[in-house]
């Protein structure tokens, strides 16, 4: 089992699982560095809060605000489990967009903080702000890479790696 060395103690359920996916990512990671943020301060500004916009280009800005360094890429579904598995070999949670496995199947933002590998797949330990509480642990939901390249939306996603 591979983990990053930061994670925050608690991964929440979101109070409405259909929205604010992207600013409840953006929480964990900011309480992986020991600090601490509302969901509602979590968007670019108002307006997007008022719509639940949580883009990927803009989400490096909302992390700097609280010191904490990103970058944005595009990884392809055809190396997608590489990239994610080479994030967390680096020690970088990585937050990405897939089409809700719980919800209703639209873009959803979920995060990985760490891999097992199985004799069937590798399976990331993950965050999924649709799922419930999950305390002292590496995330809340484990999802084998055949599942997260299932749903992944396009011909890959966008992700979003932390680094130190």
């Amino acid at each position: 089992m591979v983990l990053v060395s930061k994670q925050p103690h608690i991964f929440p359920m979101a109070e409405d699982i259909r929205h604010e996916c992207g600013a409840y990512q953006l929480q964990s990671v900011i309480r992986a560095f020991g600090k601490d943020a509302q969901v509602e301060d979590l968007y670019l500004n108002d307006l997007f809060r008022k719509h639940d916009v949580s883009l990927p280009s803009f989400m490096p800005r909302i992390l700097g605000r609280f010191g904490v360094d990103s970058d944005v890429h595009f990884w392809t579904k055809r190396k997608f489990k590489d990239r994610l598995a080479e994030a967390i070999h680096e020690d970088k949670p990585t937050l990405f967009v897939i089409n809700s496995i719980w919800g209703d199947g639209n873009w959803h933002w979920i995060s990985s903080w760490g891999h097992e590998e199985t004799p069937d797949a590798l399976e990331f330990m993950s965050y999924d702000s649709q799922l419930p509480t999950a305390v002292n642990t590496p995330g809340n939901a484990r999802y084998a890479h055949q599942v997260i390249e299932e749903v992944l939306p396009w011909r890959g996603s966008f992700a979003v790696t932390i680094k130190e």
